[in-house]
């Protein structure tokens, strides 16, 4: 029974001293700049719900240093406030990142319209001189149909 009891205590500690292994080896993965081991890692603590919290505030600052992923970013911002306490110390920064990620966000939309407009623009002049260029090959094909019948009645008459 002793033995047993031992075995017992000892997967007990062995279980408590892996809790946030995963987000340890996340934090690793990003001191050694490995940003896909990184994001793995803090995946499989979420999964885990080992350090969900921090898991999701690591992706979040993870995916807002990546330019077009300021979206995901936000997502995770979002998901690490829902998992904090009223009296968590990363609560201000937080809801800064939120708030920077939607500034960001807004940003972007508003730059992807104006890009969107440009595009629509070029797409509409290039239209417009393809016209322009059919329009000058048919003026030229008349000018020489005209210059044939104008031949044509000068040899008639």
């Amino acid at each position: 029974m002793r033995i047993f009891l031992s075995i017992l205590a000892l997967a007990f500690l062995v279980g408590c001293g892996s809790e946030g292994l995963d987000f340890q080896k996340g934090q690793e993965a990003l001191a050694d700049n490995d940003i896909h081991a990184a994001e793995d890692a803090f995946r499989q603590s979420i999964r885990k719900g080992e350090r969900v919290k921090d898991s999701y505030l690591q992706l979040g600052y993870l995916y807002e240093r990546q330019d077009g992923n300021t979206l995901l970013a936000l997502w995770h911002f979002n998901q690490a406030l829902k998992y904090s306490n009223k009296d968590d110390q990363d609560l201000k920064d937080i809801r800064s990142a939120v708030t920077r990620c939607e500034d960001q966000f807004l940003k972007e939309l508003s730059t992807r319209g104006r890009e969107s407009e440009l595009q629509a623009l070029k797409f509409k002049i290039k239209l417009l001189e393809d016209h322009a260029a059919r329009q000058k090959r048919w003026i030229e094909e008349l000018r020489r149909e005209n210059t044939d019948f104008r031949k044509q009645l000068a040899e008639t008459n």
